[in-house]
């Protein structure tokens, strides 16, 4: 008897919807992504959630505050830690409590978030919302603006001779209107797919959302995957009516295909640039 388990696949009663409708790529060294809890049968539910990884290159992580009210307005915000590496401030952000339009400013010294400063106390609360701290450095999400209906995905199988198995991956899209921010665009992304390691974000049209290239897992290092340019024409066309823009293809090879990040779009707004 074989020693592994096979199962078939299932999926809910709904319309099948394809493509996909926004994409975004990073440096994958920044983020730590969370395994979602096994499901009944003991199989991945995909990632449940991602953050900062200590010493992203977002210039600090790791600050903390809570905030206090004063007639259901936000009237200050105590550091309960100032966390490190910050280099710039970072946004201050107010969630929750009942109320909205708060809004502060941070100060940085040493490395440190030091304080912050009230610059709207907002109306409405009912509890002291949470105090976050968003690095307004280049440990971001940035989106791709392709044309619509353009975002394809294709993982193929890849291995024909019964050895480890292998998935080449192939992330396709339209950007419109060659120009120097195309070039500057692609000498970036070049360069970043060859010194450290891109990670790539769709979201899906039927709402899904997956990623492609992540390096860190549970706070482990995962296996070798590395996304990279490959295969990008760059046309401008002869007519008055043709595409004008960029092919763009990304390529690489993974044990398996994508996994879903189940922590939803909300989730991932902070980090978007």
């Amino acid at each position: 008897m074989l020693g592994c388990k096979v199962k078939g696949y299932k999926r809910s009663c709904s319309p099948t919807v394809g493509g996909a409708s926004r994409l975004f790529v990073s440096d994958a060294n920044d983020f730590d992504f969370t395994s979602g809890a096994l499901d009944a049968n003991g199989d991945p539910t995909g990632y449940a959630a991602i953050e900062l990884r200590a010493g992203a290159s977002t210039g600090g992580s790791g600050a903390t505050a809570t905030s206090t009210l004063t007639s259901a307005a936000v009237s200050g915000v105590t550091i309960t830690a100032g966390g490190t590496g910050y280099t710039t401030a970072p946004t201050v952000v107010f969630t929750g409590g009942g109320g909205t339009g708060a809004a502060g400013t941070a100060t940085v010294s040493g490395g440190a978030v030091t304080g912050v400063t009230i610059t709207s106390g907002g109306t409405g609360y009912t509890t002291a919302p949470t105090v976050s701290f968003v690095s307004t450095g280049s440990a971001n999400l940035f989106e791709i603006e392709s044309l619509e209906d353009t975002i394809n995905v294709v993982m193929s199988q890849a291995n024909a001779d019964g050895s480890s198995s292998a998935w080449d991956y192939a992330i396709i899209c339209n950007m419109a209107q060659f120009s120097q921010n195309m070039t500057n665009f692609n000498t970036k992304i070049d360069a970043a797919a060859a010194c450290c390691q891109l990670l790539f974000v769709w979201q899906q049209n039927d709402g899904k959302i997956f990623t492609a290239g992540e390096k860190y897992v549970d706070s482990l290092l995962i296996p070798k995957f590395k996304l990279r340019q490959d295969g990008s024409k760059i046309d401008i066309g002869k007519k008055f009516t043709d595409f004008n823009g960029q092919n763009l293809s990304i390529k690489g090879s993974y044990s398996r295909p994508a996994f879903e990040f189940t922590g939803g779009m909300e989730s991932l707004d902070s980090f978007i640039a």
